[in-house]
């Protein structure tokens, strides 16, 4: 949970009250690193501290932190999945 928040602080910090492409967001210097940022990135849409959306102009997902956490019933809890090869992060970090 403790790095799920700071993820989120990150987050609502780079994206300066609007949003932050997705993988702008989740990029890191390694495979490793970068799939770790994705993994806690889904926990954060998934418990509502962020919105994952599609920007329609550019087609792209965008991340848009929430001021605060929604209380939600965990019965209503979404998931999110982007899977994301060694080759797709090859794409991505070039």
């Amino acid at each position: 949970e403790e790095e799920v928040e700071a993820l989120w602080m990150e987050l609502k910090q780079k994206a300066q009250g609007g949003s932050v492409p997705y993988w702008e967001f989740v990029m890191a210097d390694t495979y490793s690193e970068t799939i770790r940022r994705a993994y806690l990135t889904s926990f954060m849409v998934s418990y509502d501290y962020a919105k994952l959306d599609v920007d329609p102009l550019k087609g792209e997902l965008v991340l848009k932190p929430r001021r605060k956490p929604r209380k939600r019933p965990k019965e209503r809890a979404t998931s999110v999945v982007i899977p994301i090869s060694y080759e797709e992060w090859e794409s991505h970090a070039s």
